[in-house]
């Protein structure tokens, strides 16, 4: 492993930990990872080298592509950042529900199109990704 500052059975447990908790959903911030992406990618590669031939390598090649989910936060500022995270980060349908819809409403341009392109970005990381897994076999 190249990366020996890692404790890799740790990091993939908190990373496996976190996509449960977030269901896989996105924009996630991309701080919340327990290590850099190309860390946890470089372990998740290496799981799929050393599985076995009879394991379901399906969750661990979805684990490598939902990294592109964590992307960095947007730069309007505290109040918005906390705002970003607190819409986008573990929240459930019921709190989605509950938001003001006046809020939502009133939403500035730069906002929406700072989030179109997060939701773009997402998409072609997740396709870079999809296809790294491909170029490696998987």
């Amino acid at each position: 492993m190249p990366h020996a500052e890692f404790d890799a059975k740790d990091m993939l447990d908190r990373y496996i930990a976190l996509i449960k908790r977030t269901g896989g959903q996105g924009p996630q911030d991309i701080a919340r990872l327990p290590a850099p992406k190309d860390v946890i990618k470089d372990v998740l590669l290496d799981v799929l080298r050393k599985a076995s031939p009879d394991m379901d390598t399906t969750p661990v090649k979805r684990a490598f592509v939902l990294l592109a989910t964590f992307q960095d936060p947007p730069d309007f500022g505290i109040g918005s950042v906390d705002d970003w995270l607190d819409r986008f980060t573990e929240s459930s349908d019921s709190e989605m529900q509950s938001a003001s819809p006046h809020r939502a409403a009133h939403e500035t341009p730069s906002r929406k199109s700072y989030l179109a392109s997060v939701e773009e970005r997402m998409e072609l990381e997740g396709a870079a990704l999809a296809e790294e897994l491909a170029r490696a076999g998987f």
